[in-house]
Parts: C-alpha cells; sequence; structure tokens
C-alpha cells in the first residue's frame, strides 16, 4: 500500500484532502512527487539503513532510530538535523532553536523511513 504525503495546514493539524497531497511512497521505496495527475520519481529508500537518496543515487539523509530526520549538507560534509517523524506519521521541522512546526502527515505510515524521505524531499531548510 502506498504512503500519502500531505503538507499544508496551519501548523497545528494537517488535512488529509486532496488539495494537501504532495507526493506518495510505493511499496519499493520510490519517491514521487504528486502534481494533479503527473507523478515525478525524486529518489528511494533503503528501509534496511534507514537512509534516502536522490534520483541520482547520491545519499541526502537518513532517520535515526528515534525519528529524527537528519540531511546530508556541503556534499556530505556536513550533516544536519531538520526535525523528526513521530509513530503517527507527523513531520516536524526545526524552525529554530527549541521550537519545532508540524509541516506534514503520512498516510499509511509503515516505517521512519518514509516520513525521512518526505521531510528531506519536500521541506527547504537553511544549512546554518
Amino acid at each position: 500500500m502506498d504512503v500519502k504525503i500531505y503538507m499544508g495546514g496551519d501548523g497545528t493539524r494537517i488535512e488529509i484532502i486532496p488539495q494537501n497531497l504532495i507526493g506518495r511512497i510505493d511499496d519499493q521505496g520510490n519517491v514521487y512527487e504528486v502534481e494533479g495527475e503527473e507523478e515525478f520519481c525524486l529518489g528511494w529508500i533503503n528501509f534496511d539503513d534507514g537512509d534516502v537518496f536522490d534520483d541520482e543515487d547520491e545519499l541526502i539523509g537518513w532517520v535515526e532510530d528515534d525519528g529524527t530526520v537528519v540531511a546530508v549538507a556541503d556534499e556530505g560534509d556536513e550533516e544536519i538535523e531538520i526535525g523528526y517523524v513521530n509513530e503517527k506519521g507527523e513531520l516536524f521541522c526545526y524552525t529554530g532553536e527549541d521550537e519545532e512546526a508540524l509541516v506534514g502527515q503520512l498516510e499509511n505510515m509503515q516505517d521512519h523511513t518514509e516520513g525521512a524521505a518526505a521531510l528531506l524531499f519536500f521541506i527547504s531548510f537553511d544549512e546554518e
């Protein structure tokens, strides 16, 4: 069963409605951006290691055992904690020191790595 990625809302709740659907992850771990009827493959997930790769097979990040999502920056020289995914499939992004915001929701999540892929592909973050 595909995992669906929803974003949009007021920062406290993400509505699971078609207008907020921005992506999906298939059973093989391929990550797609969804724009209306069109889909574009962005990359893939290695579920065994918790790693996320772009469409050129470059490592872009991973998920820690506790759900923390780490992005790889500066051509692999820097690691940045950008947020986390919880057991309910809610996606949180760090917005400042000791601050976080609910930015997305996964439907049918089976693995924390799916949440990592959603944050890594669909959230812009500063590399500071």
